[in-house]
């Protein structure tokens, strides 16, 4: 089935996940080749080594890949949703233990609330 044949629940979940996904890759990209740049931008005084930084660079790549693979493969969300509940858990925690900068607060909402959308979407997807 096509996105344009799916129904409408349906193609709103496949924007929903292209949209997660690109969000994933936009971090990447700005971790991986704007480092320094992308940390600052943050909050964070700057990235030294910026081994770390990239390296959470490689994580979003390889986390929107697995969004997209999860969702043409079985057409199902559980790892986006379950990576979201995991990185709100984290920032939370980590909010709670130390004074942090204003993107990750904003981070943990974000993740926040594409876990619940996207549970929210498959939902009416499967009932469509």
């Amino acid at each position: 089935m096509s996105v344009v044949s799916a129904p409408p629940p349906q193609r709103l979940l496949t924007v929903f996940v292209a949209l997660v996904a690109a969000h994933s890759l936009a971090i990447a990209v700005a971790l991986l080749f704007f480092t320094q740049q992308a940390v600052r931008l943050g909050g964070f005084p700057g990235a030294e080594p910026p081994f770390f930084a990239r390296q959470v660079g490689v994580f979003h790549l390889v986390v929107a890949v697995v969004y997209v693979a999860e969702y043409v493969r079985h057409r199902t969300v559980a790892l986006l949703v379950t990576i979201k509940a995991i990185a709100t858990a984290f920032l939370i925690g980590n909010l709670l233990l130390d004074e942090l900068p204003w993107s990750v607060a904003l981070s943990a909402a974000g993740d926040a609330a594409m876990a619940l959308i996207a549970v929210l979407l498959a939902r009416g997807a499967r009932g469509a």
